[in-house]
């Protein structure tokens, strides 16, 4: 079964400005494809998981940023908080820090 990732969508429609988003995702994923991408993310140890956590730290932070500076989360129950520590964690982003910190941990 494949799915939108409702909060990818919301997190691109709402920021445009962020991350390149240029307009509503059509990216779509299996079930399968997101518990695989989760238990990948749950298994870093050591460093790994430190730059992990991180990465994902830094996005919601610059994330919440950008929404208070733009006023993103005005009429949202929760504000920019719900935006940026709740809607935040996607499939795409715990892909991208993994992605991020297989190559910081070859560069050592």
């Amino acid at each position: 079964m494949k799915h939108i990732n409702q909060s990818l969508a919301f997190t691109c429609i709402s920021l445009l400005a962020l991350s390149g988003c240029t307009g509503q995702p059509v990216v779509t994923h299996t079930n399968e494809h997101d518990e695989r991408v989760i238990a990948e993310f749950n298994a870093q140890i050591g460093s790994e998981r430190v730059c992990a956590n991180a990465y994902v730290k830094d996005y919601q932070d610059s994330l919440f940023e950008h929404c208070e500076a733009t006023h993103g989360g005005d009429n949202i129950g929760g504000g920019c908080d719900h935006v940026a520590y709740a809607w935040s964690i996607t499939t795409e982003l715990l892909e991208r820090s993994i992605q991020h910190c297989t190559k910081a941990m070859e560069g050592k």
